[in-house]
């Protein structure tokens, strides 16, 4: 990782966070689950998320990229509670403070609609797991080895567009 330009890709969620590292030619780095209990409280899930994602970007600090980009979904669709938005916008703000305070400075985020995502992909902005699954690894057959976790995925479709999106 070192002197690469790095992503780093959050499906961010309360309770089952997904990430994923790839350089700016899509070779894929690492790739991670960050998990809470379920009978945490609210805030002792979001100062959990915090401090995994702080150490998180502290071992990638370590590691000497020569820059990070932040990549976190956005607003997700309709049908969601107000609890369950607000939960899940305190999940990235803890993403992002941990970002900020390893980072500090200069720091580049960006944030994408997972309906963009799927639409880019499979053509289709309600795309199911499964056929956005079968369209990116069309194009990226190296991801067929890895096994199938969606949150993990998701992360890595987030890199993978914002890369494709850049260029």
């Amino acid at each position: 990782m070192k002197n690469k330009d790095l992503l780093i890709g959050v499906d961010i969620a309360l309770n089952t966070s997904g990430y994923a590292i790839l350089d700016e030619n899509k070779k894929l780095y690492k790739t991670g689950l960050i998990e809470t209990k379920k009978h945490w409280d609210y805030y002792d899930k979001i100062n959990f998320l915090y401090d995994e994602f702080y150490n998180l970007f502290q071992i990638i600090l370590n590691k000497k990229p020569n820059s990070l980009t932040l990549i976190l979904e956005g607003r997700l669709k309709g049908g969601f509670s107000g609890q369950t938005l607000a939960s899940i916008e305190g999940a990235r703000v803890a993403s992002y403070l941990a970002y900020y305070h390893v980072f500090g400075g200069d720091l580049k985020t960006s944030v994408y609609n997972p309906n963009e995502v799927k639409y880019y992909f499979a053509n289709k902005r309600g795309a199911k797991k499964n056929e956005m699954y079968e369209a990116v690894t069309q194009t990226h057959k190296s991801l067929r080895k890895l096994e199938f976790q969606e949150d993990i995925f998701d992360a890595i479709y987030l890199c993978l567009y914002h890369i494709d999106k850049e260029n």
